[in-house]
Parts: C-alpha cells; structure tokens; sequence
C-alpha cells in the first residue's frame, strides 16, 4: 500500500510536467468557481461562508467542477497506467470520450443524489447528533461507491471491457476494504488542507492573501484529482490481480 500512497501524492507533478494543460482542466475550473464564491459574498465572514454555501450560483457551477475532476481521468488514468508515455496517454479519441459519456452521468446522478439528500439530514431536520451521523454514514457510502466502481471509470479510460459497470463492482468486493483504506489516507489529509485553504480565504480579507490562496488552492485540486485516479488506477488493478486476470497492455 505505501508504494501505492506514494505515487499518488507524486503523479500530479509528473501529469503536470508532461501534460500542463491537460492538468489546469480541474484548477482552471475551480478558480473560476472561486470567483463566483466571492461575487455572492462567501468570503465576507464565516456566517456569510456557511449562509452562503447552497447558494444556487455555487452548487450548479459545483456539477461543472465534478465533470472537470472525471474528464481529466481519461488522460490520468493512461498516464499511471502506461508509467507515464505520452504516445499512450495522449491517444484519447473521440471513441473514448464518448464512452465515458456514461461514467460522467453516472457520478454526476450521485453527487446530485447526495445533494438533495441535505435538507433531510441537515440539523433542522435530525438535530446536530443526527445530521453528524447522516453527514458521516453518507460519506461511507460515497466512498463504498467509489471504490466499487472505481475499476469502472477507470477501464472505461483504458478501454478494458473486461471492468464494465457491473463487474468493476463484483470483481472490486474482494479488495473493498483495502480499497477503502487507501482511498481515506490519501483523500483525508488533502481534503483537511484543501478545506483550510478555504477558511484561509474567509479569515484573511479581500486582499492580495485571499487571491494568492484561490491560486494555490486552485492549483492543488489539480494535484487532488491527479491523486485520486491513482487510488482508483489502484483499486482496478488490485481487482484484476485478485480475479487471476493480467494487467491490459495498451
């Protein structure tokens, strides 16, 4: 497992060197989402930030931003997978995007899913101990389903039919807790810093910190989604390995 916690804090500066503006698809789009946090205000103050946070303006640029952290998988997932050849990883035709369609779908259903989910387990509706326990049996699930289906978004990017929907979830239960812990130890600790950049904002005024922190922040997502495709490439190839089946040869 170390060695897979290792390349995932390392491929986003690789991906970045050899493919830059492929890399600055998620960044660019989270500085932009960080703009339009300002213009409604959410960097006035903490009650602003938590007043304003289901602003429709937000959550709808919200959806562009999750699109932007799958699209950007088609390229990562050939760069991890092909040790980093740019012949490989640039050969994303149009085949390819369009049978990613459904994966984007897919997520975007879920994360929308999860959304609605919030008015019912907010702390007007369940208290503060119930909409914790909501709030933290949701992230379960979330991260359940992304371990499950990860060998899916991920063959679809290699064109591996043998990890379609249904099978990435069968051949990915075996490997489900393992899969889980990788995904939490290195998911946690950049969305810990990923959302102190974010209160870095709120506290430090509408000055030149608050600008210098949308880049710096911006910037990391891109490192942060660069990190979780290479969980994901894991957890394909750790279900292939358990399933007795060889690694696709691009």
């Amino acid at each position: 497992m170390w060695s897979d916690i290792k390349s995932s804090y390392g491929v986003g500066f690789r991906f970045a060197l050899a493919f830059p503006l492929i890399f600055l698809i998620p960044p660019v789009v989270e500085f932009v989402q960080h703009i339009i946090e300002w213009r409604i205000g959410m960097f006035e103050g903490l009650g602003q930030a938590e007043a304003l946070a289901t602003h429709p303006a937000r959550t709808g640029f919200g959806y562009v931003k999750f699109a932007a952290l799958l699209i950007v998988g088609l390229w990562l997932s050939r760069f991890i997978h092909s040790g980093g050849d740019r012949r490989v990883t640039g050969a994303v035709g149009l085949r390819t995007i369009t049978a990613f369609i459904p994966v984007i779908i897919v997520f975007l259903a879920l994360d929308f899913g999860q959304g609605a989910l919030k008015p019912w387990t907010s702390a007007d509706a369940l208290g503060q101990a119930g909409a914790a326990l909501a709030g933290i049996g949701l992230f379960l699930l979330g991260s359940i389903l992304q371990v499950l289906l990860a060998g899916w978004r991920v063959g679809v990017a290699l064109g591996d039919r043998r990890m379609r929907f249904l099978a990435s979830i069968r051949k990915s239960l075996p490997v489900l807790f393992p899969g889980m812990a990788l995904y939490f130890v290195v998911f946690l600790p950049l969305l810990v810093l990923h959302e102190l950049m974010n209160l870095g904002m709120i506290l430090s005024g509408e000055g030149p910190a608050m600008w210098a922190l949308f880049v710096a922040d911006s910037l990391f997502v891109g490192l942060i989604a660069a990190a979780l495709w290479n969980v994901f490439h894991a957890i394909y190839r750790r279900a292939l390995e358990k399933a007795g089946e060889p690694p696709l040869a691009l």
